[in-house]
């Protein structure tokens, strides 16, 4: 590293739970509080928080309508992000629809997202077995959009946010040590 170097950088939390407060969201506060005191930006969305419907467009439209508020509020977040952490509880293996609402919209951006770093933070009621889906879905999905992964805290076997234990933690470490 060289004097006065800067490495901080631009993060965008995603986050998709419409619990308040719930476990994924805890997650979600442990990686900011390490991701700010590690000097990083952070910028963060929660779709379980606004209405954001599910991607609608005609069999000839390429481009997000330009009343879309992912498409204007945060995608031009994350298009300037090095940084993005998928958040999100498990509902039947996989993330929320409101978080993946908001990862579809990324298909007009997808040579623009290239490159990226990326990280999955997610909380479960289950074992560790239940996250066998979404796993698989995150390593295909950074796989194509060409993102290094940083790293995933899967916080298992959990229903509150008193149960969570030594997951935020984890997750603040990992806020606090990106590379």
């Amino acid at each position: 590293m060289k004097k006065g170097e800067n490495l901080s950088k631009k993060i965008v939390l995603l986050t998709g739970s419409g619990h308040h407060p719930g476990t994924s969201e805890a997650l979600a506060d442990a990686f900011e509080r390490g991701a700010l005191a590690a000097g990083h930006q952070v910028v963060r969305f929660n779709a379980g928080d606004v209405p954001v419907d599910f991607l609608k467009l005609a069999a000839d439209q390429t481009v997000l309508p330009s009343q879309d508020q992912v498409a204007t509020t945060v995608l031009p977040q994350v298009l300037a992000a090095e940084v993005i952490v998928l958040v999100t509880p498990l509902y039947y293996f996989g993330m929320t629809a409101q978080l993946k609402a908001v990862v579809d919209r990324f298909y007009t951006y997808n040579h623009a997202l290239k490159d990226k770093q990326c990280v999955l933070l997610a909380t479960a009621h289950r074992g560790p077995e239940a996250f066998a889906t979404l796993r698989s879905f995150y390593r295909q999905f950074t796989q194509y959009m060409r993102w290094e992964s940083l790293g995933e805290v899967l916080a298992d076997t959990v229903r509150t946010p008193a149960e969570l234990g030594d997951w935020p933690a984890k997750a603040e470490a990992l806020g606090r040590h990106l590379t």
